[in-house]
């Protein structure tokens, strides 16, 4: 046989290929020899690899070798054992995690920086896109900032003019390592990104996410938007036959192209890095792809075609992303059906066409078919075989470069065709993220799909020189051809050099697209959820009077007022500035909001020293949710306070009484709650999600009703942003109903935005029912906002109803109001029906921006005394009552003094003296 058929497929398969996991050069090693004479198994190929003849809707049906998961790779791939992969066209992909740490503080946040390196392909890429998809959503890369060392912002993660997220893009024609990753983590202890870590052919993306749980609920996700791989473009060669500095042995000379027939060409003859093989094919010579027939595949890919929207573009494009484990022949496959294309081999000489096939190159009638030898004639397929419309998928760009089912193409015409069924093809174009190309490849499959006539013939030794992919016309009067077109599939040359060929009818109709044949598509929601911000709704504010006990108005203040029973809201803060200045003069997100459905009412009024009568002031309110779904303030709204003049002293006095008497209601609170406590030491100590492990020991000794036992548990815990430690003793003596224990408990636990510590120690003695008890609590806490430390003494005892109890309180705290520091003594005792508690607190606190102090006595009967052989009468403050013998006052501001007799009545404010006999 002189001539035989064989497809790529067969040249492929023949050919067998190795891929590596680690470095992009070495490893990888295949011997692919040219094809010159094809035999038998040549024959045994053709057999099961796909036909030239083969329609393209077939062929857009037909299931690869490998089934591997067609589009792009949504999800990042960590670990060693993923095969290597490069990109082709636009494409997206999430990359392999290649390292991952974490860096630096932001303000007192330790660790603050999270730094991923992705890498993205095994040879060098052209570019990256500003656009990314960062957890679904599509976010900008600010390429025209200013870069940092992290690089270049992404604007989505923009928070009050502060960034929280930065890409750094390697293009893989990196010959040093880079200097963010170097100094950032070179001298770090565990993972260090040493000198030698270049990547080099490898392009990757250095990611640098900025810890804020409200801009960043969890770690980035990226899927990077690439253009791919520089190709060679023949076209541009001067020196082959085109026109440019292209040059086949010059990588550098080479450009970006999304062209399919570019793509294919360059897998056909292989890719390589610094001159080491890497994909595809191997010692393929450039007289094995002819280049008239190659530059005219590849001009009919650039050729230019109308789009609904206006406009035009490139009629066949390409994006893949190819892993090393793709059978080339598969990739070889997929782009042919990317843009209509078939490719096919005749003696080592590789042919290829896309879209609509050429004029025909040969003509013959029906007398120059050699009769002696078998005809046969395939009119119809048979009703599985049938289709009269499509459905296909495709990754959409717009849609997170998710697989998309493109608009179904039907036919009525078609459909009554075929007894009123609707026969649909199910087709898929991972290689196609264009959803206007892949209409048109839908349309031209199920247009030629309906050319069922095929023919299989003998013709004379002239149409030896026909080659497959040849169209070729028919004139027959027996079968009613005028010049019909035909595309010539398998040929083979008999003993007289005869030509047995097998041809399939042909209609240049079924490519010929217009945009009035483009559907309508539409584009869905991607990315997150996020319920808008809630408004300020129902703002209200107006003047208000603070009365005292008989109802007279004592102090100005603002009424202010929202709208009532709304879901998700804990808290109203609101703001209140001079509008004259614009100073700030309250400042509280501590309003509490009432639950819906309490029948509650939605207005509060405020008052304090800040505020002063006859003054215009603004308010501004902002809801606080429970959630952390992002909130708006409202507008300011003036209000004018009323002109309530403080001239009676009783009225501060009243104001200071009140304070003091919420720090004591708060002391006597504390009381109560530090024996809770020790109840709840034994409590249980556990974290959804988490895992841990428990240590515990005990030693018992008994005798009778008497019983000895020490118990020690030690408890570690952690999830995935919680850790805690904890260790537990308790030391127990009993003799029938009298005991005596010792309990204690030391606890660290820190999550992502808080540390804390804690010891407890308890001791308790009851005999018949009679307890004392002691307990002592130190505390120290911290966040990103604030600190307190705080040291509680506690001491008990109960004897028959008689109860007498203290509690001593040293606490210290700041956060972003101010500062606190009180020291705190409270004593209760009860006798029988009485009770009676006392104490007194010094504080240190912040009103307003400014520090302030107090000392604050709770007593029947305060008492000053100097003591000593020469002591003085003690000054004492008694029922409401300052008693002293002598004063030596300077100054005395007063509003009414009488005698103690009543006979004189001096009232400064009125201005009158009056004397009594």
């Amino acid at each position: 046989m002189r001539l035989s058929v064989l497809l790529l497929a067969g040249w492929f398969l023949l050919a067998t290929t190795s891929y590596a996991h680690a470095d992009p050069v070495s490893a990888i090693v295949g011997i692919i020899s040219a094809v010159a004479k094809i035999g038998t198994i040549g024959q045994l190929v053709l057999g099961v690899a796909l036909k030239v003849g083969t329609s393209l809707l077939a062929r857009a049906r037909g299931k690869r070798e490998d089934q591997r998961p067609a589009g792009v790779k949504g999800s990042m791939t960590v670990g060693g054992d993923n095969p290597m992969s490069f990109i082709i066209g636009t494409y997206a992909t999430a990359g392999q995690l290649e390292y991952v740490n974490s860096y630096g503080k932001a303000g007192k946040t330790p660790n603050a920086y999270l730094v991923q390196v992705v890498s993205l392909s095994d040879l060098p890429l052209s570019a990256m896109s500003s656009a990314v998809w960062i957890n679904g959503e599509k976010c900008t890369i600010d390429w025209n900032a200013s870069p940092i060392d992290a690089g270049y912002p992404v604007l989505q993660y923009r928070q009050n003019g502060t960034d929280h997220l930065w890409v750094r893009f390697r293009d893989g024609t990196q010959t040093t390592v880079d200097p963010y990753l170097l100094s950032t983590f070179g001298a770090d202890a565990t993972r260090p990104w040493q000198a030698d870590m270049i990547g080099r052919g490898v392009a990757y993306a250095i990611v640098t996410a900025r810890v804020n749980r409200e801009v960043m609920t969890s770690p980035p996700r990226c899927k990077f938007v690439l253009q791919g791989i520089k190709l060679y473009d023949i076209r541009k060669d001067t020196t082959a036959g085109g026109s440019g500095p292209h040059r086949w042995n010059d990588p550098s000379t080479w450009e970006w192209s999304d062209n399919t027939k570019v793509a294919q060409y360059n897998l056909l003859r292989g890719l390589s890095y610094n001159g080491e093989w890497f994909y595809g094919g191997q010692n393929l010579a450039a007289f094995q792809l002819p280049a008239s027939n190659w530059m005219a595949a590849m001009n009919e890919c650039d050729r230019l075609v109308a789009v609904a929207a206006g406009g035009t573009e490139k009629q066949f494009r390409c994006g893949a992303e190819i892993a090393l484990n793709y059978q080339p022949i598969e990739a070889i496959k997929e782009l042919d059906k990317s843009c209509n294309g078939r490719t096919a081999e005749l003696g080592g000489i590789y042919k290829t066409i896309c879209g609509m096939p050429g004029l025909p190159v040969y003509s013959f009638t029906d007398e120059d078919i050699v009769i002696t030898s078998e005809q046969q004639q395939d009119p119809y397929p048979s009703h599985q075989q049938t289709y009269n419309g499509a459905h296909a998928s495709y990754p959409e760009p717009a849609e997170d470069w998710a697989m998309k089912d493109a608009p179904p193409r039907y036919s009525a015409a078609y459909e009554a065709a075929d007894d009123d069924q609707r026969l649909i093809a199910d087709l898929s174009y991972p290689m196609v993220p264009y959803g206007t190309q892949v209409q048109r490849l839908m349309f031209a499959a199920i247009e030629e799909e309906r050319r069922f006539i095929s023919h299989t013939g003998t013709l004379p030794p002239e149409a030896w020189l026909l080659e497959p992919l040849d169209a070729i016309a028919w004139t027959s009067a027996r079968k009613g051809y005028d010049a019909k077109m035909f595309l010539l599939g398998d040929m083979d040359d008999l003993p007289g050099v005869n030509q047995v060929v097998a041809f399939r009818e042909l209609d240049p109709l079924d490519y010929s697209w217009s945009s009035d044949k483009e559907l309508p598509t539409s584009v869905g929601p991607t990315g997150p959820i996020v319920p808008p911000p809630q408004a300020m709704t129902g703002w209200a504010v107006g003047p208000a009077e603070v009365p005292d006990a008989t109802g007279a108005a004592r102090r100005p203040g603002i009424r202010i007022g929202c709208a009532a029973d709304l879901e998700d809201v804990a808290r109203i803060h609101v703001t209140v500035r001079l509008k004259a200045t614009g100073a700030v003069v309250f400042d509280s997100d501590q309003t509490p909001y009432p639950r819906p459905g309490t029948n509650a009412t939605y207005d509060w009024i405020l008052s304090g020293a800040w505020c002063l009568p006859a003054t215009l002031y603004q308010a501004q309110g902002r809801y606080v949710p429970f959630s952390t779904r992002d909130t708006e303030p409202s507008a300011w709204l003036d209000v004018m306070t009323p002109n309530v003049l403080s001239t009676d002293v009783s009225v501060g006095l009243g104001e200071v009484r009140e304070d003091v008497k919420n720090r004591f209601e708060e002391l006597q609170g504390e009381f109560d709650n530090v024996w809770t406590r020790v109840e709840e030491l034994t409590a249980a100590f556990s974290l959804e999600g988490a895992v841990g492990e428990i240590k515990r020991q005990e030693l018992k000794a008994s005798v009778g009703d008497a019983l000895a036992q020490i118990i020690e548990e030690r408890r570690v815990r952690a999830s995935d942003d919680e850790a805690i430690a904890q260790l537990y003793t308790a030391l127990t003596a009993t003799v029938g109903s009298n005991l005596a224990r010792l309990i204690v408990e030391e606890t660290a636990r820190a999550t992502a935005d808080s540390a804390m510590a804690s010891s407890i120690t308890s001791l308790d003695a009851e005999v018949d029912g009679n307890l004392s008890r002691l307990i002592s609590e130190e505390q120290a806490r911290a966040t990103a906002d604030s600190a307190l430390s705080s040291s509680i003494t506690g001491v008990s005892a109960d004897l028959n109803g008689r109860f007498a109890g203290g509690l001593v309180k040293f606490e210290a705290a700041a956060d972003q109001s101010g500062v606190n520091a009180r020291f705190s003594v409270m004593l209760r005792a009860t006798l029988n029906d009485a009770f009676k508690d006392s104490g007194f607190y010094i504080e240190i606190y912040t009103e307003g921006g400014t520090l302030k102090s107090r000392f604050a006595v709770k007593a029947d009967q305060f008492v000053i005394w100097n003591g000593g052989s020469n002591a003085f009468l003690p000054i004492v403050i008694e029922n409401g009552e300052l008693k002293l013998n002598i004063a030596n006052v300077g100054l005395v501001r007063a509003g009414r003094m009488q005698s103690q007799n009543g006979k004189v009545d001096f009232d400064l404010n009125a201005g009158t003296l009056e004397f009594y006999s």
